[in-house]
């Protein structure tokens, strides 16, 4: 659904996502591509109640790198890395919660992916 320039998004049960819409010819139920920053996820071992956005992931491999951990997630059908501090370790197969800010999360068409893939990072 758009509406005021945001999008909201539908995953699993405990999976939710609202966020800034890159492309307004999107309608319901167009398949989407999210973009977020990363570095503004917060990680949770429990969906706080009070979230907004909120995504399910599951932990498939967890490696220390000092101060921090490097972990391969699975969302959804994708694998995604991961990077979060060492405050709080998951282990391999833990279910956690990312909560991302709505005003880091971009949402495109899925059509995008390809353009979006060949652009120079920052």
């Amino acid at each position: 659904m758009v509406e005021d320039g945001v999008v909201a998004v539908k995953g699993d049960d405990d999976s939710r996502l609202r966020g800034t819409v890159a492309d307004s010819s999107l309608k319901k139920g167009d398949a989407v591509l999210v973009a977020i920053r990363p570095e503004r996820m917060l990680a949770h071992p429990q969906p706080p109640a009070d979230a907004a956005n909120l995504v399910r992931a599951k932990i498939v491999q967890a490696i220390f790198v000092g101060d921090h951990y490097e972990y391969k997630a699975e969302v959804g059908n994708e694998v995604m890395p991961l990077s979060l501090p060492s405050t709080t370790p998951y282990a391999n197969g833990d279910t956690i919660f990312l909560e991302l800010p709505e005003a880091s999360v971009v949402i495109w068409a899925a059509a995008a992916k390809d353009v979006l893939k060949n652009l120079p990072g920052d």
